[in-house]
């Protein structure tokens, strides 16, 4: 009896002390659903910066087969989205021009076949046969795992903004319509050619699905949304920075090898930057890179505005270009979140 009656008078202390446990957890988890400045998803801020990685495409030469090697595209994609890449530049290594290899081209290049996974992957799935002809590069991409990125909406998502191409239609009025992945055409007043991608601002004032065409920046510049990366191929390095789409080029290039400065040291700061660039190597590094006249980058240090290493006392001889993405990225993202920070405070524009 004794020993019931004790039991029973533990029972209300032991169920007490578990419910504060719970209401701590509850607490917690609302903490962790804080936004952030990671997400970079104000509604009322904007993202006027970018972020570029530059890759040579040799990389998938090493990979065995063709499945080994759209795999391999599919998690450098992942490792770009993850982190917020706005754009993505494929260089060839030799430096070697590509000829507009690119367009309708059925032989496998690496350097093209890197990039026309990547542009693939990018592309909302409701915009993929419209856009992409059947082509052997392509036979195994339906098994990569989707970047899931803003921009990749479903037909029941709430969004101002989305993806879409133009419809081939005899309208005899000024104007086109657009596949935007709703279940209605989107109509809008411009006069477009079709099979063209284009980014739609949707006018939710209107009973009808009816929008404007705006850039492809302009979710992230006006609501720091992230919308995806654009592709480009470059003829070696120098092909990178003489192609760059912004008007003033890129005022931040970082250059990655074992034999950089420590970027994980405490005194480490990136500087403030509107157009940052950061270039990963092959195989051999960026020393083995073909900048001009058939003559290798012997420096590479002297080529970039800073040369770091962002993995000191590897455990590894070798690390992976895949393995080094995610490492770079992940080490510099909360530099780029305080330069975001800056821009916010400071009120710059693009």
């Amino acid at each position: 009896m004794s020993d019931s009656k004790k039991r029973k008078r533990n029972c209300p202390k032991f169920e007490q002390k578990n419910g504060q446990k719970k209401k701590s957890k509850k607490s917690s988890a609302r903490k962790d659903q804080t936004p952030t400045v990671d997400n970079y998803d104000s509604k009322s801020e904007g993202r006027t910066f970018t972020v570029t990685v530059a890759l040579p495409g040799c990389i998938i030469a090493n990979a065995q087969s063709p499945e080994l090697k759209t795999y391999l595209a599919g998690q450098i994609a992942r490792a770009l989205t993850v982190f917020n890449v706005d754009e993505v530049v494929v260089f060839s290594e030799n430096g070697e021009p590509f000829n507009n290899i690119f367009n309708g081209a059925r032989r496998t290049d690496p350097n093209v076949f890197l990039c026309r996974i990547l542009q693939y992957l990018e592309t909302p799935q409701y915009l993929r046969r419209a856009l992409f002809k059947i082509h052997p590069d392509l036979r195994y991409a339906g098994l990569l795992n989707p970047l899931d990125a803003p921009h990749h909406l479903s037909k029941n998502s709430d969004s101002i903004y989305r993806e879409g191409v133009v419809l081939k239609t005899n309208l005899e009025s000024e104007g086109s319509y657009v596949n935007v992945g709703l279940p209605k055409k989107c109509f809008v007043e411009q006069k477009l050619d079709s099979d063209t991608r284009v980014t739609i601002k949707l006018d939710k004032t209107s009973s009808q699905v009816k929008g404007r065409v705006v850039k492809h920046s302009h979710p992230r510049k006006k609501r720091g949304l992230y919308w995806g990366y654009t592709t480009r191929l470059a003829s070696g390095i120098e092909g990178v920075f003489t192609g760059c789409p912004f008007k003033h080029g890129y005022d931040l290039s970082i250059g990655t090898s074992e034999r950089g400065e420590n970027v994980q040291s405490t005194e480490f700061k990136l500087p403030k930057f509107r157009h940052l660039v950061v270039f990963v190597g092959g195989p051999a590094g960026l020393e083995n890179c073909i900048v001009r006249d058939k003559e290798k980058l012997k420096d590479p240090s002297a080529l970039f505005d800073r040369f770091i290493n962002v993995c000191e006392n590897q455990g590894s001889g070798t690390i992976r270009t895949e393995e080094a993405l995610l490492v770079i990225l992940s080490v510099l993202h909360p530099l780029v979140r305080r330069n975001a920070i800056h821009f916010r405070n400071n009120g710059f524009c693009d």
